[in-house]
């Protein structure tokens, strides 16, 4: 059993490993923009290459929170015409769980950049540490290149106005829309 303290606070309680695990992807660097000018220098091979991943926050701030949304953009240069192309990425929780996989629509491109954009709303992911793999794929079945942690990023939580105060379970938390009927 092991107990992390931060700032006098306990910020976790339990298994050693499950422990030891968040506090070192606490401490590793969060990676919110990473961008490769060259493309002979860029991260990939003869058919692609990655330009550009980032992180943009849409809310008021560059604060991350369970409430804000998120815009995941991807950049990379074709490098064959008339190659049938999609981005698909994969984004990982600290337990190494992937939350949820995630692919553009496949379409025909000419040589180029290619940029695409993943929207995840507001009020979907859990607070946590998370990292993002993506992949670009060809003619929907071949992985043509794989970026392993190529964006990593914090969702902290927010003040509540319920008398639940304790960390919510699950790896996304949706605010989903309820009915309710009463009878008498």
């Amino acid at each position: 059993r092991v107990v992390w303290l931060e700032s006098g606070l306990v910020r976790d309680d339990g298994n050693a490993v499950e422990v030891v695990s968040k506090y070192l992807y606490k401490y590793s660097a969060a990676v919110h923009e990473q961008v490769w000018p060259d493309p002979k220098s860029a991260p990939g091979n003869d058919e692609v290459r990655l330009h550009l991943a980032r992180i943009i926050p849409r809310g008021e701030s560059s604060f991350i929170n369970v409430r804000t949304p998120l815009d995941l953009e991807f950049a990379y240069w074709n490098c064959s015409s008339g190659a049938e192309l999609n981005a698909s990425l994969h984004l990982y929780n600290t337990e190494g769980a992937c939350v949820f996989n995630s692919d553009s629509a496949p379409q025909i491109y000419e040589e180029g950049i290619i940029r695409e954009t993943c929207h995840i709303p507001g009020d979907f992911l859990n607070d946590g540490e998370y990292k993002i793999m993506i992949m670009i794929v060809k003619d929907r079945s071949t992985s043509l290149y794989q970026h392993d942690d190529v964006l990593a990023f914090e969702v902290q939580d927010v003040e509540r106005n319920s008398h639940w105060h304790g960390k919510w379970l699950g790896a996304v938390r949706p605010m989903l829309k309820w009915t309710t009927e009463f009878e008498k």
